[in-house]
């Protein structure tokens, strides 16, 4: 006997239907419009392009060049090694030799401009520095597929750390055709000590600060529950969030978290920065903490280092490839790719108050360590070598 649908069950048919075909008409409407803009982007290119002279270096980073000079609005990481290197090459626009791709700040369709660039003679760097994985976003085989077609179209791929170089081999099925570590860079002039490393004052609040862009609350909540845990043994503290938080509701559950806790008069929140505040920020600190898991290469951690702040920072990522045991304290955690892994704040708190103890010579030695290790007169340095060798000059 067969079985006639009630008008309740045809209505969720029809809407699933109905919802299904909406789906499939967006993905028909984004699939056009990814190919529109393509195509426009290699009409662009092919009307615009002109090959510069042979001994020329002519660099183009693919980004508005508005934003590469600009260092009053909000940076990336991405965006602040351009800045670093445009100083000297300033970005080319019809005229170059060399595209440079930093793989934080890709510009829309990638993969597409790069063999653009391949097939007219364009020597291609990609400055690359995490991949993704499972326990960072959903999304992670789509974002590494792009990064893996990058690596194969490259002359050069620039790995910020040796985990990054690890981490690539692992997720990325391709081999570069040529590879170097170079770590990212601070401007040595800018970002320094606002005053001599003398010991913290006895009574006065330590004055604590996470900046970056944060997407993870572990990174905000800890530094808060370690804050509580100081103050019940009698140390008192002071908090600077710089940076946006990128958590859905961020703003609300940090404020509520921290009202919960009893520290609203000791939490301060400044969200987006611009590159030109950013030294100030950094000076007026004292302790640098950076909980983020398998970091790659973090430049607010060597900005933080180049001001004289020792850091608590996680043993993951490529946090070990930039700070020792003389300029922070590095607390262990187990590794993971498939789920991200914190200390507790009773641990962050500890190492904290090791700082404190021997604050002079951790925070002289920071900066000892970041001249020696991270200038960025250096590292332009290195990347005209670079450009030399790729460009036989």
């Amino acid at each position: 006997m067969g079985v006639f649908p009630t008008h309740e069950t045809s209505l969720s048919v029809r809407n699933f239907s109905l919802k299904n075909t909406l789906n499939h008409v967006l993905r028909l409407r984004r699939g056009l419009r990814t190919y529109l803009t393509a195509k426009w982007l290699l009409f662009w290119l092919k009307t615009r392009y002109r090959r510069p002279l042979e001994s020329v270096i002519a660099v183009n980073y693919f980004t508005d060049t508005l934003i590469l000079r600009n260092t009053r609005g909000a940076l990336t990481g991405g965006s602040v090694k351009l800045h670093h290197l445009q100083r000297k090459y300033p970005n080319s626009t019809n005229h170059f030799s060399i595209l440079y791709l930093v793989s934080s700040a890709l510009p829309p369709h990638a993969p597409i401009l790069a063999a653009w660039a391949k097939s007219n003679g364009i020597k291609i760097i990609l400055n690359q520095d995490g991949v993704a994985y499972s326990a960072w976003t959903q999304n992670y085989k789509e974002i590494n597929k792009e990064l893996t077609t990058l690596i194969s179209l490259a002359d050069l791929v620039i790995f910020q750390s040796s985990f990054c170089q690890l981490a690539a081999k692992r997720f990325l099925p391709a081999v570069p055709a040529s590879a170097r570590i170079l770590p990212n860079c601070a401007d040595l002039d800018e970002f320094k000590p606002g005053r001599p490393p003398l010991p913290l004052k006895k009574g006065a609040p330590i004055r604590l600060l996470v900046s970056g862009t944060h997407h993870h609350r572990e990174r905000i909540v800890i530094p808060l529950l370690a804050m509580k845990h100081l103050l019940t043994l009698g140390t008192c503290t002071q908090l600077v969030i710089a940076g946006p938080m990128a958590w859905h509701d961020a703003t609300s559950d940090i404020d509520q978290e921290i009202r919960t806790l009893g520290l609203h008069d000791s939490v301060s929140l400044l969200g987006n920065f611009s590159q030109q505040q950013a030294p100030s920020i950094y000076q007026s600190a004292d302790i640098f903490l950076h909980l983020k898991y398998k970091d790659p290469c973090p430049t607010t951690v060597i900005e933080a280092i180049a001001c004289g702040l020792p850091v608590v920072a996680l043993n993951s990522g490529g946090i070990p490839e930039l700070i020792n045991d003389d300029c922070g304290v590095l607390l262990h955690v187990e590794d993971s790719w498939e789920t991200m892994i914190y200390p507790t704040a009773e641990h962050v708190a500890k190492a904290i108050t090791r700082i404190v103890v021997d604050y002079p010579n951790l925070s002289r030695a920071a900066r000892i360590y970041a001249e020696k290790h991270f200038g960025s007169t250096n590292w332009v340095e290195q990347h005209t070598n670079e450009f030399k060798n790729l460009l036989k000059l």
